[in-house]
């Protein structure tokens, strides 16, 4: 509560542009999307300055703090804020594309969701490591849920899922996630 207190203290005196500096010091700022101040100030910044330096910063944690609430009028919001991010083409381009494609699963969208993570997978510079690996698995689960649609998905799952596990170099965290949801798709499909 004393860091919500700062943060408002912050934008009565100190304006819009010192509390997205402040904001993301304090503990818990995941609670300031819910209660509007951070996205606000992101993207009051972006408005005012477009060209800044931490303009991108700003409208990616602007969009982070729209998606924490859930809703789906924030979740379009944030959406467009993570798709701005994606064509400035920074340094937050590729996990503002991976953001999107979180929201789209969220929404329901999987398919779309499905499109997205495998453009990142195809993209130049491909993936590498944790990366590669993370959207792999990511690629495995929607597989999964898309299978209710079309039970040939959930073969393609296994495919995914069976290559993180015998991935060269995979660490052992990868390895054991893909492992359990190699098993569970294996189950069934009552093998």
């Amino acid at each position: 509560a004393d860091h919500l207190r700062e943060a408002d203290r912050l934008a009565a005196g100190a304006g819009h542009h010192r509390v997205a500096g402040h904001a993301r010091d304090l503990p818990g700022t995941e609670r300031l999307g819910a209660q509007g101040v951070l996205p606000q100030t992101g993207v009051q910044l972006v408005e005012d300055h477009p060209d800044s330096p931490y303009a991108e910063v700003a409208e990616f944690f602007a969009a982070r703090a729209a998606m924490s609430t859930l809703n789906a009028k924030d979740l379009d919001m944030a959406l467009d804020h993570f798709s701005e991010v994606a064509e400035r083409g920074g340094p937050l381009a590729a996990e503002s594309r991976r953001q999107m494609a979180l929201i789209k699963r969220l929404q329901g969208k999987e398919s779309d969701a499905l499109a997205a993570v495998e453009s990142m997978l195809t993209s130049k510079p491909a993936p590498e490591g944790d990366e590669l690996l993370s959207l792999q698995v990511e690629k495995g689960e929607l597989l999964v849920l898309l299978a209710k649609q079309d039970p040939k998905n959930l073969a393609d799952a296994v495919a995914v899922f069976r290559g993180v596990v015998r991935q060269p170099g995979a660490s052992r965290y990868w390895r054991a996630r893909a492992g359990v949801l190699l098993a569970q798709s294996l189950e069934r499909l009552g093998k």
